[in-house]
């Protein structure tokens, strides 16, 4: 039985708060982390956490992005 993930919107104001103290390789290594879980694990309560962890990365690693952006701009 597949559960409905529900994944929260992530405030972009806080996710560039926590996003911009963390080196993007930090965040990049998180990502394939999460992904790699994700090819094993079978549990659907498991996977829901670690596809929601793996939307924050992503959300963090965008928010360095976009900061890295602007100090270039």
């Amino acid at each position: 039985m597949n559960l409905p993930v529900m994944v929260p919107q992530v405030k972009s104001d806080l996710v560039e708060r926590l996003g911009h103290h963390m080196p993007d390789w930090i965040a990049k290594a998180n990502i394939e982390h999460f992904k790699k879980r994700l090819e094993t694990e079978k549990d659907p309560r498991k996977r829901a956490v670690i596809e929601r962890q793996l939307v924050e990365e992503e959300g963090k690693l965008a928010a360095i992005k976009k900061q890295g952006e602007r100090k270039e701009g």
